[in-house]
């Protein structure tokens, strides 16, 4: 039954996304204008509005693509059919935690090595610092963050000292 997807990505999904660390047990929940589940494509779709949080992170986008595939198990639950491959966030994407906040026209979050790709004049803050370029590819796993230039585009940073009280 294709409507059990969700059901079935969302268990996987706790464990998957999770760019805020630690979050790998808190279960993801997205909200959205309308949702399609594409069972042939392994793909589920939210449109309009969408607003996903696990967490101390959340997502905003106008569009939102959760990526799965199945895992045959024998004697496996329904919940352990399917992982978590990819979410691609499109259209004016902002990702906050804490006082860390990233806004971009498109972020793709790979599960599996716990990254993110930011494009489409994307920028990074955190606090008041802030680091922008073409592209942003942040890896959670190694602790470590990527900018790239454009064409006619040079990685720009904005750092302020730390003021010792």
């Amino acid at each position: 039954m294709s409507f059990l997807v969700p059901y079935q990505v969302k268990a996987q999904s706790e464990k998957n996304l999770n760019p805020s660390g630690g979050n790998e047990n808190v279960p993801i929940n997205i909200t959205s204008d309308q949702l399609e589940v594409h069972s042939n494509d392994n793909v589920i779709i939210f449109k309009g509005s969408v607003t996903a949080r696990q967490g101390d992170i959340s997502i905003y986008s106008d569009h939102m693509s959760v990526y799965y595939r199945n895992i045959e198990n024998e004697g496996s639950s329904r919940e352990d059919q399917s992982q978590v491959e990819k979410i691609v966030a499109e259209g004016h994407v902002k990702i906050v935690k804490e006082d860390w906040i990233a806004i971009a026209e498109k972020a793709v979050f790979f599960s599996e090595n716990e990254r993110v790709e930011l494009t489409g004049d994307p920028r990074v803050w955190q606090g008041k610092n802030l680091v922008k370029g073409d592209r942003i590819t942040l890896d959670f796993k190694e602790s470590k963050s990527i900018v790239e230039r454009g064409k006619n585009k040079r990685v720009e940073a904005t750092i302020y000292p730390e003021t010792s009280k």
